[in-house]
């Protein structure tokens, strides 16, 4: 509550920002009770965890969450994607509700493919339902400036 205004600041701010013609859209977080509903489907596919497992060692230590990471997900370095198998028989994950027409048209998030002049990334629409690997996770150019912070020396032995 003590950052309710504060957020209430920078939302009035963010919404009359533009990139590229387009305003920015504000998204609010999840409510308990939507945290609480997220949470029953995470225990269906690991019945062991606690709300207090959030090290990594611990999760990988969960074999059912592991299983369902490896069969079910695709984790990138800008991304993390999750995708039922569709297969009525999976142990793994639950059977689709959505009409099969509908499911069989929803693919994993590609990954960022450059061009061919390598400056700008391949639309999404022509990469979409497209096997992609993370081969370019950092394309970017990256900046020719470098600043480097002094700070006196009466600082430094303070800091010291």
């Amino acid at each position: 509550m003590s950052i309710e205004p504060v957020k209430i600041l920078l939302e009035s701010l963010f919404v009359r920002l533009e990139l590229k013609e387009k305003p920015f859209q504000i998204f609010h977080s999840s409510s308990s009770s939507e945290l609480d509903e997220f949470w029953d489907v995470i225990l269906q596919v690991e019945s062991t965890l606690t709300k207090c497992d959030t090290r990594a060692t611990v999760l990988k230590q969960k074999h059912g969450l592991r299983l369902f990471l490896e069969h079910c997900c695709v984790q990138r370095h800008y991304m993390f994607c999750i995708k039922k198998c569709g297969k009525a028989e999976c142990k793994i994950c639950t059977p689709v509700r959505l009409p099969a027409s509908v499911f069989e048209q929803i693919h994993f998030i590609p990954d960022p493919v450059p061009d061919s002049g390598k400056e700008h990334y391949r639309s999404f629409s022509d990469l979409y339902g497209t096997p992609t690997i993370e081969k370019y996770p950092r394309l970017y150019k990256k900046s020719q400036s470098v600043v480097h912070m002094d700070y006196p020396s009466t600082l430094q032995a303070s800091m010291l």
